[in-house]
């Protein structure tokens, strides 16, 4: 049996939006000869309409059907990786505070996530569930790239981990993952000097958790059992007269 894999999409915004849209009456007064009337109106139906999407106040968009990613094509995607980020320990210092301000993004192929920054700390810790489409078991890769939030500049690199989509099982594990250090010159230059007396701590032994579990989009179909051997015909089994 299928379970639904979306039903209904829930739309909340965290400050009043604001809406375009152009305000038609069918049947009615011609609001290009009315324009006071015309703005007054789009003026109101903007506000309501606002307000009706503005936290903690929620649109509620039902799906017409059930979607489910086994109605997609076949060769989509194999199967949903559940990533479960739960932290990391000992992260080199990227500010002079002796902090970072860390996030993750995570990747399988094309499908992307991103965790929430944890600011100045060098064990973050994020307890977030992600689900990433799979497009093939075999020869998929999760890459985790741990950064440095930086407002006013490129965000800096502080490690990378990688998973084989093959070695993870179909019942949840959790698995310490060691990250690597940048191998740009650049990088691994700044945040020696950034961070000198924690650097080569953190070559050895920064790491990440992470609880992973695949959960395939076309399970496969057992193998019909093997034929038997044929009945011995009744001229076989008669005995002899």
């Amino acid at each position: 049996e299928r379970r639904p894999w979306a039903g209904t999409v829930s739309l909340s915004f965290t400050t009043q939006p604001a809406l375009d849209f152009a305000l038609s009456l069918v049947g009615a007064v011609d609001l290009a000869q009315a324009p006071l009337l015309g703005n007054a109106l789009r003026s109101a139906l903007h506000d309501c309409l606002a307000q009706q999407m503005t936290w903690p106040q929620r649109l509620e968009l039902p799906l017409e059907r059930w979607a489910h990613p086994l109605d997609a094509a076949p060769r989509m995607a194999d199967g949903v990786l559940r990533v479960r980020l739960l932290c990391a320990q000992r992260l080199p210092a990227a500010d002079m505070t002796g902090y970072s301000n860390a996030f993750v993004v995570l990747s399988v192929g094309d499908s992307v996530a991103q965790t929430a920054v944890r600011h100045q700390t060098l064990q973050p810790v994020w307890c977030e569930e992600f689900c990433l489409l799979v497009p093939d078991r075999q020869s998929s890769v999760l890459r985790l790239h741990v950064l440095d939030s930086n407002r006013s500049k490129v965000h800096d690199l502080l490690g990378t981990a990688e998973l084989r989509i093959a070695d993870v099982h179909e019942a949840p594990r959790t698995a310490w993952l060691r990250l690597e250090m940048p191998r740009n010159s650049r990088q691994a230059d700044w945040l020696q000097r950034c961070s000198a007396k924690l650097y080569s701590k953190a070559v050895d032994a920064a790491r990440i958790a992470v609880q992973v579990v695949y959960s395939p989009l076309h399970p496969t179909q057992p193998a019909a059992p093997a034929p038997g051997p044929a009945p011995l015909s009744a001229a076989a089994t008669a005995s002899p007269s």
